[in-house]
């Protein structure tokens, strides 16, 4: 992702991975406020890495680069990671508005935002109703946001997990994982008893 900043000498536009500025050589890494913000942009992640959604938010709040790109696509990762994990069950309504929000900024961020859900999703750790599903995708495909149905395809996942439940899913990918395939009978009868009722519960999910 291109994320770019105004160096904080000449004010031209500049990529952050560059070293300085190709309009005035200016590092701008380390000198101004360019580099007060990049320093921030490092301090969110480290708090994203280490799982500190509300700690991020509030230092996003009483900064002024909040309204920053840079800066409000840690901020919307933060509320993803609250709207997904802080109440175990995704809120369809709060996770979509988190996606409009970042998709009125340029597409790199949009594009790198459902990158982002998708290595967030399935998690053992979450629920997803039917009926959430089912506004999330219809949101996603009305706004063509999920070009390659990744996410929609992670969003389908979980709702099975919820479905399904936590056990029944840990068997089927426990027996449908080719490298735990054993050619027996009993092993064969209870993978296709899973997979049938996978596929069962797929079809009746489709939209």
């Amino acid at each position: 992702m291109k994320e770019k900043l105004n160096c904080s000498t000449c004010n031209a536009i500049v990529e952050i991975t560059m070293l300085k500025c190709d309009y005035c050589g200016n590092n701008f890494r380390v000198n101004g406020k360019s580099a007060a913000l990049l320093k921030l942009k490092d301090v969110l992640e480290e708090m994203l890495i280490n799982f500190e959604p509300k700690e991020v938010i509030s230092c996003i709040n009483s900064s002024v680069y909040k309204e920053h790109p840079i800066i409000k696509f840690r901020l919307s990762k933060a509320e993803m990671l609250i709207c997904l994990f802080d109440s175990q069950n995704i809120d369809s309504q709060k996770f979509c508005d988190i996606i409009n929000r970042i998709s009125q900024d340029t597409f790199d961020y949009k594009a790198e935002f459902i990158n982002y859900i998708s290595l967030l999703l399935p998690s053992l750790h979450i629920s997803l109703y039917p009926e959430d599903y089912a506004n999330i995708l219809a949101f996603l495909r009305n706004r063509n946001l999920d070009h390659d149905s990744n996410l929609s395809n992670k969003l389908t996942e979980q709702v099975l997990i919820s479905e399904l439940g936590v056990k029944f899913m840990k068997e089927y990918l426990f027996y449908t994982n080719e490298k735990n395939y054993i050619n027996n009978l009993d092993f064969l009868k209870k993978k296709e008893y899973l997979e049938k009722r996978y596929n069962l519960k797929l079809t009746n999910l489709k939209f």
